[in-house]
Formats: structure tokens, C-alpha cells, sequence
């Protein structure tokens, strides 16, 4: 399988769960900022499954921005629907082909659309969680 370069915009338990799930086979980098960047830099990605109690720290790329011309196979983005429309110009300004907006939408895609066009991918995360002192507590289920 060839390895795809895979950016998650947003650092919370959605962004950090999935992107450490797709480090194992993926060029993944974790997009964060403010204290949670600076968690992720001094002690890196640690995921506990609370299911199983296992605990694994995960080697990937962090960064606070996102250049246009920072091209990703596939950027996720992770945020709250509040976070999103003040970074929406950022990632629309992107030249990355698919951009998959992996959040509950209760507002409609119409404003995304118009961003992104043809670019717009959605999704529904199956997880969810907590992060207690910067460690990502995540709970599957069946996942």
C-alpha cells in the first residue's frame, strides 16, 4: 500500500486518536497550537485506550500551521463546528486535493461548499473521549 502524506487539523481526542491510529502505515503530521503544541513537542502523542487500559505513545509530526502550499493527501479536519469558520479561509487557501471534514454537522455543509468545492469530503468520527494532563483518553467500543 502506498503511504499516504495525511495531515489532521485539530489536535483534540477526534484529531489525536485517528491520526495515531493512521501513523502505522502513514506519513502523519497532527496539526495543534497554544499548550496543546507545546504538550505534544515536550512529551509527544500518548493514547490510552480506556477499553483495554493499553497506553502507546506515537511518533508523528506536529506543526501550528497551515501553509497553501503545504500539499497533504488528504487533510482531516477535527474541530469543533465553533472552531472551524475562523481557520476556514486557512484550509480552503490550501492546495490539497481532498479535505474531509470529520465532525458532527448540525449546521449544513453549505458555507464548507462554498470554501472548498469539489474538495469537501465529510465523515462521522466513532470514538470519543478526554484529554486529561495531555494525555488522550479515548473510548472505541467496538472500533
Amino acid at each position: 500500500m502506498e503511504k499516504l502524506k495525511i495531515l489532521f487539523y485539530g489536535a483534540g481526542v477526534i484529531g489525536s486518536f485517528y491520526a495515531a491510529r493512521l501513523s502505522a502505515s502513514h506519513d502523519v503530521t497532527l496539526l495543534a497550537r497554544g499548550k496543546r503544541l507545546q504538550n505534544l513537542r515536550e512529551n509527544g502523542l500518548v493514547v490510552v485506550d480506556e477499553d483495554t487500559g493499553v497506553s502507546e505513545r506515537y511518533g508523528i509530526g506536529f506543526t501550528e500551521r497551515l501553509a497553501p502550499e503545504d500539499e497533504y493527501d488528504y487533510i482531516f479536519v477535527t474541530l469543533r463546528c465553533n472552531q472551524l469558520h475562523p481557520v476556514l479561509p486557512e484550509i480552503s487557501a490550501n492546495c490539497s486535493k481532498n479535505v474531509v471534514f470529520f465532525m458532527n454537522a448540525v449546521t449544513g455543509y453549505d458555507t464548507w461548499r462554498e470554501a472548498l468545492g469539489k474538495r469537501l469530503l465529510s465523515g462521522f468520527p466513532m470514538a470519543g473521549g478526554e484529554i486529561r494532563e495531555g494525555v488522550v483518553h479515548i473510548a472505541t467500543g467496538a472500533v
